[in-house]
């Protein structure tokens, strides 16, 4: 991924082959990668009958209702993941009065993730609990939201707001995929984040509507993403009192 923003920064600005060029660039990698998995990959087909697909989806939406550790888990990705893919597309407006090297700054933005998981990793060894480590998260995203809002018109300042928003994502993704690791049941935790999912995208989507319909619609946006996080906030620190769970063990760290 840093990769990919130095080389959309030099097809696009330096060799001045414009905006389009970085998608255009992609595509060949996007080919190469569709004939690698033509070539090497073969099917999933299960090894089990085939389950009664209604019947899963009522059962794990059961299951979310029936245990509050479930729900909050599904709450919290939903609620920082809604904050994340709204900044996807709120960083470009806000930082474009400053004309800064898009690429460039998508290659800091990847490196700033990595540097989170490599912090993640850190407190993981020092046998912190996860939970702990997403409230560390909630409590960045909302800090750098908050400075977004007061600091609206300061591009620079907003820059450095947002590469504390996707630190908060590197230590965002382990800690959640462990917490879903160990309370979701595997064997519909793809149903149950599926729903998840529905009120998460309505929010992204409601909220994308809103942004073109003034100029001032990324300033309430970024009040919004603060509220949000907020309330992201008050969830893991009740998550964490709701039960104590066991030491972590790194077989139980999901893949982002």
């Amino acid at each position: 991924a840093v990769v990919a923003g130095i080389i959309s920064h030099l097809v696009a600005e330096v060799f001045h082959f414009g905006p389009v060029s970085p998608f255009l660039v992609a595509i060949a990698f996007l080919v190469a990668a569709g004939l690698t998995i033509q070539s090497s990959w073969t099917e999933n087909y299960g090894a089990g009958e085939r389950e009664n697909r209604g019947a899963g989806h009522l059962e794990s939406l059961r299951q979310i209702f029936m245990k509050p550790d479930i729900l909050l888990v599904g709450v919290m990705q939903s609620l920082f993941e809604s904050c994340m893919y709204i900044f996807v597309f709120l960083w470009t407006p806000v930082l474009r009065p400053a004309n800064p090297p898009l690429g460039l700054v998508f290659a800091a933005f990847m490196v700033t993730i990595m540097i989170g998981s490599t912090v993640f990793d850190k407190m993981f060894s020092m046998k912190i609990r996860p939970i702990v480590v997403l409230q560390v998260a909630f409590g960045l995203v909302f800090f750098s939201f908050c400075v977004c809002t007061i600091f609206f018109s300061k591009p620079y300042v907003c820059f450095a707001a947002f590469l504390i928003l996707e630190l908060a994502c590197g230590l965002y993704f382990p800690s959640i995929g462990y917490l879903r690791g160990q309370y979701v049941p595997e064997e519909y935790r793809a149903a149950i984040m599926n729903w998840f999912r529905v009120p998460l995208n309505v929010v992204v989507a409601s909220v994308l509507l809103f942004l073109f319909s003034s100029r001032t619609a990324a300033h309430t946006i970024f009040i919004f993403c603060s509220g949000t996080a907020g309330i992201g906030i008050l969830c893991s620190i009740f998550f964490g009192k709701l039960e104590t769970p066991p030491s972590p063990s790194p077989s139980l760290i999901e893949s982002a």
